[in-house]
């Protein structure tokens, strides 16, 4: 949901033909494609601009990503929303810092690029148990065209990312 879109089932997708759906099992139960299990958690869109992180929760704030005061602006109505966006974001991003500033313009392209995130924060769960567990998930690196529509997922840079975070 948010700004990172919804993720769809195969039965969703009304184009899709019988043979393509028939591919896609024959490729999952031949091990050609890796599956992952899908989050139930909220959605957070992370970026990196100008020397700084913004975050966005619709198209609206993808085209001007919010500071960390203006997301928790944003849910001044529910604190658990507050504090799971806010709390995630900062965690988020004080890893990110981690990294040189100029990888950091290679994933993020100056704003352009966001990673895709769910978080998971256990008062604030959705229909899924995960205990007492608070996680982020990076789904991927989304890239947006200058209107931000979504055009693409940089799984490299994805995987770049996670790899790093993981070391750090």
């Amino acid at each position: 949901g948010g700004a990172g879109g919804s993720i769809q089932h195969l039965y969703q997708d009304g184009k899709m033909t019988f043979n393509e759906m028939r591919q896609i099992f024959q490729d999952v139960f031949q091990g050609k494609t890796v599956l992952r299990e899908k989050i139930d958690g909220m959605n957070l869109m992370v970026t990196y601009k100008d020397g700084k992180f913004g975050y966005a929760r619709n198209k609206e704030s993808l085209r001007n990503p919010m500071n960390l005061e203006h997301l928790g602006c944003h849910f001044d109505g529910n604190p658990k929303l507050r504090d799971a966006f806010t709390r995630s974001a900062r965690d988020f991003c004080s890893a990110l810092k981690t990294i040189d500033p100029t990888d950091l313009n290679k994933v993020f392209n100056n704003g352009q690029n966001f990673a895709n995130i769910e978080i998971v924060y256990p008062p604030c769960k959705n229909i899924l148990d995960y205990g007492n567990k608070c996680f982020l998930q990076i789904n991927g690196i989304d890239v947006f065209d200058p209107k931000f529509n979504k055009i693409s997922e940089d799984r490299d840079s994805a995987k770049w990312l996670y790899e790093t975070l993981k070391r750090n």
